[in-house]
């Protein structure tokens, strides 16, 4: 029985989750060409990735497989020269001594061969769920590692702007202290903020360029030193197929993949259910005679033979092959519920994570006002010896570490709208994924014995 494979439509120029983001990006600014945009280091990562290439060339391997695995084993030929006598080697001396030929055709127990070819295909659908979460995997690293990337440029560039205030503090400091305003700690407390200044730029460099170090694995080392766009890419919400939105997690490559190796685990069941069946061998053999030495004529000999085996004993053998692939199919089971709350766990931590980003970004946009207010105060009262110079430089750096986290805060924002996409809409932007059926494997339990 010929099985009936279901083929993915093959697409001239596969898209990658950059399109994706790319549908999801609002970008007010072209990237400059010495600059790594967003979507560019994705793009990028997607193009240079061997793993899919390899992928695909595995999915084409299995493919051949699979129709090798469904015919017969080729036939056996036999050719023989039986009882000539040893003390002439006459071969019509005597009336048994004949010329053999025959052929035998083995045929595999009840449908394995079906089976096996099934399995095989089965395996070879996995190749477009195993490159759609490597490609989900992919984009969400790049993307995560361009955001962390950019998020220690903004605030080098912030720190490096804020260089002029702290500047101007230690100018206020020594005319103070010149005019007798002041003592000498407060010149040399404004010299110690500004030489911490400096080593927070340098660590800030210093975490940049281990970010880009990471990110070199994915891009050519020469994109990946590439500094990023002063516009932060504005991210879209990620809309969920279906309602309510963990519904969507069953529709995720990670789980879909899971689904297939239940099938495949599914069918090796049944495979090992013809392990009960018997096999059989058909033989047939034709012996040719010669002539008698008085040249009488000799009958030449025909013989049919039909063998077959029978697991009468199955106790041993039969029967813990097949509760071995029933807890096989079993334990995926459990693997696919284990996929599915971690999953869903990622996805109610980054919705929860929005919510309280939101909260903060809220109260700091209050803070930077009442920093900004309390540092001009300050900084006006000590200009006139009315206030200690400590205030002025605890609400100076009170908000620049604000703004700091401000830029963090958003970083941290984007890396969550970037989980929730992950999560609930690679399935649908992926046309080599959506024009696969979802595998549903059977839920069902099944017998441990036969």
């Amino acid at each position: 029985m010929r099985i009936k494979t279901i083929r993915h439509k093959t697409v001239q120029k596969e898209f990658t989750l950059a399109a994706w983001l790319l549908l999801s990006l609002s970008l007010s600014l072209p990237v400059q060409a010495d600059m790594l945009g967003f979507s560019q280091a994705i793009e990028q990562a997607q193009q240079n990735d061997n793993w899919l290439e390899r992928s695909r060339l595995q999915e084409q391997a299995l493919r051949e497989r699979a129709i090798s695995a469904g015919q017969l084993p080729d036939p056996k030929l036999r050719l023989a020269l039986a009882n000539l006598p040893t003390d002439s080697f006459d071969f019509n001396q005597e009336n048994m001594t004949q010329l053999q030929f025959g052929v035998s055709q083995q045929f595999p127990r009840g449908d394995s061969l079906q089976l096996r070819q099934r399995q095989t295909q089965q395996r070879a659908d996995s190749g477009p769920l195993a490159r759609a979460q490597r490609q989900a995997t992919v984009t969400r690293q790049v993307a995560s590692l361009w955001l962390n990337i950019y998020s220690q440029q903004a605030k080098i560039r912030l720190t490096e702007q804020n260089r002029a205030l702290f500047e101007q503090l230690l100018e206020v400091a020594e005319a103070n202290y010149r005019n007798g305003r002041s003592e000498r700690h407060d010149l040399l407390k404004a010299e110690l903020e500004l030489t911490r200044l400096e080593d927070r730029v340098t660590r800030l460099r210093q975490q940049r360029e281990q970010l880009r170090g990471q990110l070199a694995l994915w891009l050519p080392s020469d994109l990946a030193g590439q500094l990023m766009p002063n516009e932060r890419p504005q991210i879209l919400r990620a809309e969920p197929t279906v309602t309510p939105a963990h519904h969507a997690l069953v529709d995720h490559p990670a789980v879909q993949l899971i689904d297939q190796q239940i099938s495949v685990a599914q069918t090796a069941v049944k495979l090992a259910d013809q392990a009960y069946k018997p096999a059989w061998n058909l033989s047939a053999q034709y012996g040719y005679r010669d002539e008698m030495d008085t040249g009488r004529d000799r009958a030449d000999f025909a013989s049919v033979a039909v063998s077959f085996d029978l697991p009468l004993f199955p106790e041993k053998r039969q029967d813990p092959q097949r509760r071995a692939a029933v807890h096989d199919v079993q334990a995926l089971r459990e693997a696919r519920e284990l996929a599915l709350r971690k999953l869903h766990s990622e996805w109610r931590t980054a919705e929860a994570s929005l919510k309280q980003i939101d909260a903060r970004l809220a109260l700091s946009d209050q803070l930077l006002t009442r920093f900004d207010g309390q540092r001009r105060a300050a900084m006006q009262a000590y200009a006139n010896g009315t206030a200690d110079f400590t205030e002025v430089m605890q609400a100076a750096i009170g908000e620049l570490n604000t703004r700091l986290q401000r830029v963090q805060l958003h970083t941290e924002h984007q890396q969550n709208l970037l989980t929730i996409h992950y999560l609930l809409s690679p399935r649908q932007l992926i046309p080599e994924l959506a024009a696969m059926k979802p595998s549903r494997p059977d839920v069902s339990s099944l017998e441990l014995s036969q």
